[in-house]
């Protein structure tokens, strides 16, 4: 898909929020305003002081043993179109994990930029929700890390309007989603070398609150990947292993229904480090 396509399709999902409707392939005009609005009125800036005061809640939920076990997926799929089906084939509340810009919302899918968060803006109203919290971006932008904070943004049943290709859906459907920036590695090593010890043990501290945040809303099933692994350049073989940790040894063992990692990659360097772990 050239840059320019990608534009303009930004550009139209932005008219669609605005007016609360679009025409889906039938010709029908389908209304999301009412989904739209509650989805945006309903999202939480889950700053890091705010994450730490739900340590009660979170060991509360985790006293109670786990009834089941969790059912792992590794899929050359994109997260989106993972998403769809788990919804569509009726998944019980899924959480989508949305590879995050700490500093600009929706990454540069305004500007024709395509990556993961970039396709999931375009095709979705998550846009008007993670900019309904500029604060977060500015927390971020004031830093002088590329480590970044654990903060996150977490939005309720954005709903989803079109594919990764831009294509209108015939009926649109609803995502939960989590948007949480990895740490940019590549920045660390290259103009933070001191920096790059702590990278280890924050990437683990902030999946374990990702996955705090998807347990304490509910969520049974989760659409993960490679997260970071992109232009911030974390290894697959590290991020592989810190999901692992938390998912088959630590506290979040068994805690998710389903759980599928979408890695969408001609190189089989990001997707067979996960399929080693969890296929």
């Amino acid at each position: 898909m050239k840059k320019t396509t990608r534009i303009q399709i930004a550009e139209d999902s932005l008219r669609i929020i605005k007016q609360g409707h679009y025409i889906n392939t039938q010709g029908e005009t389908v209304s999301i305003r009412e989904d739209q609005q509650r989805s945006v009125a309903s999202s939480i800036h889950y700053t890091e002081s705010k994450l730490d005061s739900l340590t009660s809640q979170i060991d509360a939920l985790l006293a109670t043993p786990p009834t089941g076990t969790t059912h792992f997926e590794v899929t050359g799929a994109t997260s989106l179109e993972a998403s769809q089906q788990l919804v569509f084939a009726g998944a019980p509340s899924v959480m989508c994990l949305n590879f995050a810009s700490a500093k600009n919302p929706g990454g540069g899918f305004l500007n024709g930029s395509q990556a993961q968060e970039e396709s999931i803006a375009r095709s979705s109203g998550l846009y008007e929700s993670i900019t309904h919290h500029m604060d977060f971006y500015q927390t971020n932008r004031a830093l002088d890390t590329c480590l970044y904070t654990d903060a996150m943004i977490y939005s309720p049943d954005v709903p989803v309007w079109k594919d990764d290709d831009g294509n209108a859906l015939d009926n649109y459907y609803r995502l939960s989603i989590i948007t949480s920036p990895a740490v940019n590695a590549g920045a660390v090593s290259r103009n933070e070398p001191d920096k790059v010890v702590h990278i280890a043990p924050i990437m683990l501290r902030r999946m374990e609150k990702v996955l705090a945040v998807s347990l304490l809303h509910g969520h049974k099933t989760l659409v993960l990947g490679a997260w970071g692994c992109g232009v911030f350049q974390n290894d697959p073989e590290d991020v592989a292993r810190y999901f692992a940790q938390h998912l088959l040894e630590g506290k979040f063992k068994n805690r998710f229904e389903r759980i599928v990692f979408a890695i969408k990659s001609n190189d089989e360097r990001f997707i067979q480090p996960f399929r080693r772990h969890f296929a």
